[in-house]
């Protein structure tokens, strides 16, 4: 099976990391759909003709607990979950037999990619993140997702397409005088920034 199969459901509420993690997964070839909340995701499964391969889910969602929706597709057994969360929230969910994987928060684009693509091969959660932090630490792959995170950022915060996110990062990167990887680590270190101080 491979990257261009599959459908992914990523159920995430932060407009810009959402983006900047469907951005990632897209490069990577997976056909991504988002979802803000649990009552969104609920109906796009419904509707969906066709299962997804695989939901990528937030358990802190602003309308629940995202470990719901993790129970409510143990009905679509051809959808399982990878899930976002915090240390604590780890030891529970990692009991559910429809969890393939879990990270921690906050996600790297990189190690998301890593993860979902380790789901395919039922590798166990340890052995997937240790992969994942192998892989991580490639330069070519962080370049590429760091740089997809910052496109997806330019994308959501200034509502364009994807092509003029990426010359709008260009031309920033040579007005600057910096390369594209400088550049587009200091938009993702900016937008953590108000994201970690949003009355700033």
């Amino acid at each position: 099976m491979t990257a261009a199969n599959l459908r992914l459901l990523l159920v995430e509420d932060e407009r810009v990391l959402a983006a900047g993690l469907a951005t990632a997964l897209e490069l990577a070839g997976y056909e991504v759909s988002r979802s803000p909340t649990l009552a969104d995701a609920r109906q796009r499964i419904e509707q969906n003709r066709a299962p997804y391969a695989l939901a990528i889910i937030d358990l802190a969602l602003p309308d629940g607990n995202g470990f719901e929706l993790v129970q409510f597709l143990a009905h679509y057994p051809d959808t399982p979950c990878l899930v976002l969360g915090d240390h604590d929230s780890q030891p529970l969910s990692c009991q559910h037999k429809n969890i393939l994987a879990y990270l921690v928060k906050p996600v790297e684009a990189q190690d998301l990619v890593t993860a979902v693509a380790g789901t395919y091969q039922r590798l166990p959660l340890a052995t997937a993140s240790a992969t994942a932090t192998t892989l991580a630490g490639q330069a070519g792959g962080n370049k590429q997702h760091l740089i997809a995170v910052a496109v997806g950022i330019l994308m959501e915060r200034h509502h364009i397409t994807r092509q003029q996110a990426a010359e709008w990062l260009q031309q920033q990167a040579q007005q600057s005088h910096l390369t594209l990887l400088q550049q587009a680590t200091e938009i993702v270190a900016a937008c953590e920034r108000l994201n970690l101080h949003p009355h700033a």
